[in-house]
């Protein structure tokens, strides 16, 4: 869904709003198939969002300033330098300005700039993450009725750009059914509420890429847990029997190298099907 996307389009934020009018293209010109998902226990990047409206912001500004913890409260002056008020939106809105505003090294084209940069940033937009999650709690947790908004708005600070992706190409699409078709994969034997990567030194490093975690290396259990709600809604949207594959894979089976003859015949089943 990402090859492709310019480096600019990551500096202005602007990568998941490109993926949703990718999806909603596909949705309105195909003729056939439109959106496939694969879904594995990994929940993906999750970012908060680029345009806010200006009340719910300075609601959640205000709530941190005074119920936030210290961690929350430190988040405030990157909160307010990076937002900008946009007072000809409509509605007003913030604007998380461009990386590149304050780190212009972001788009350098001598890596080892861009790095540093990129080291710069990646702080500090967990550090507002954080702070937004917490401070979502004032917000409502439906969609409020007339609203255009697919999401509900406390929602938006939790999900990930592919839940948000699935929504749009399957969930929220009518013709789902015609256009949609879902894998789910599993793997079966990982005790994932003990699990941590760091302290597991034979295959920790691979079995990284196959979930989330927390900084300690365990599972990070809200995006475990958004997840195989995401896997279960997208079981119960109604597609057709043909266009749903449930699957289960041991994670010795999953790690095989590419070369593997018995990961070969895996493939090979998991295509026939």
């Amino acid at each position: 869904m990402r090859w492709g996307v310019r480096s600019s389009t990551g500096d202005n934020h602007g990568t998941a709003a490109l993926c949703m009018r990718e999806i909603s293209r596909c949705l309105s010109e195909s003729v056939g198939p439109a959106f496939v998902t694969f879904l594995g226990d990994r929940y993906g990047y999750r970012p908060f969002p680029a345009v806010i409206p200006a009340d719910e912001l300075d609601a959640m500004l205000a709530w941190i300033s005074s119920s936030g913890s210290d961690e929350d409260k430190a988040a405030l002056p990157a909160l307010k330098q990076w937002f900008r008020l946009d007072e000809n939106m409509v509605p007003r809105s913030y604007i998380l300005q461009p990386v590149s505003t304050f780190l212009p090294d972001f788009i350098s084209k001598d890596r080892s700039k861009q790095q540093a940069a990129g080291a710069q940033w990646w702080p500090l937009f967990e550090q507002m993450q954080a702070a937004l999650r917490h401070a979502s709690a004032t917000l409502p947790d439906t969609v409020p009725d007339g609203a255009s908004q697919a999401i509900a708005p406390r929602l938006k600070y939790h999900i990930s750009v592919t839940n948000e992706e699935v929504i749009h190409g399957l969930l929220h699409n009518r013709a789902r059914k015609q256009q949609a078709l879902a894998i789910l994969r599993s793997i079966d034997d990982m005790n994932w509420d003990t699990y941590n990567y760091i302290q597991e030194k034979e295959k920790g490093r691979a079995v990284k890429g196959y979930a989330d975690w927390a900084e300690d290396g365990t599972i990070d259990k809200e995006a475990f847990q958004l997840q195989l709600k995401l896997k279960e809604q997208v079981a119960a949207a109604g597609l057709h029997a043909k266009h749903v594959h449930k699957y289960g894979v041991p994670v010795a089976t999953q790690l095989r190298a590419l070369t593997s003859s018995d990961y070969c015949m895996h493939l090979r089943a998991f295509a026939d099907k």
